[in-house]
């Protein structure tokens, strides 16, 4: 499968300044419904603003990135790779 094609949009061009209005009102909109607790909503914010910062090859670093890292640090089964953590549980003799 090729990979998705990204934009060669000229800088300063209104087609390339419409996509950085989008941008930031994406990463607005992720950020005002992630704190009225619509996780829904934010996830579909953020997956926006990751297309576009992909497809307008703008190369922003993830304004998410900090909510990624206190989710593993709270219990996520996630390891910085993104790899499942493997977790092996001792049964002990007063369980059986």
């Amino acid at each position: 499968m090729p990979k998705q094609c990204k934009l060669k949009v000229p800088l300063n061009t209104p087609t390339r300044q419409r996509l950085e209005r989008e941008l930031d009102e994406a990463e607005k909109k992720a950020h005002q419904n992630l704190a009225r607790y619509k996780f829904h909503n934010f996830g579909y914010w953020a997956a926006v603003w990751v297309h576009l910062n992909r497809a307008g090859d703008f190369k922003r670093p993830n304004p998410f990135v900090d909510y990624v890292q206190l989710a593993r640090k709270k219990g996520g089964e996630y390891d910085a790779k993104g790899e499942p953590e493997r977790q092996s549980q001792a049964v002990s003799s007063a369980e059986e």
